[in-house]
């Protein structure tokens, strides 16, 4: 499961940003995923358990702190008003 590890990650990434604007993490996050791109998939291709959770867990980790990241920088980028009107039209 994907969802509990992206949670915490995606919480984190907020203790974070105080120190670190979101695009930095979300430029740190994208430049660490393309890195890990080929190693992960030689871990799916072997097939071994061990290697497909790791693969599974760095790909939760990644994408937590890139989900974090982009909720803080859309919530800097709009103002309030904007940010109810579009909770509004989500419902």
């Amino acid at each position: 499961q994907q969802g509990p590890i992206a949670l915490v990650m995606s919480l984190l990434t907020g203790i974070i940003s105080k120190k670190y604007s979101p695009v930095t993490i979300i430029n740190t996050c994208g430049i660490f995923l393309i890195s890990l791109i080929i190693p992960i998939q030689y871990f799916i291709i072997i097939g071994s358990v061990q290697w497909v959770i790791l693969s599974i867990f760095l790909l939760s980790v990644f994408t937590g702190i890139s989900w974090g990241a982009i909720n803080l920088l859309l919530y800097n980028s709009f103002p309030t008003k904007v940010r109810y009107t579009g909770v509004a039209f989500s419902d």
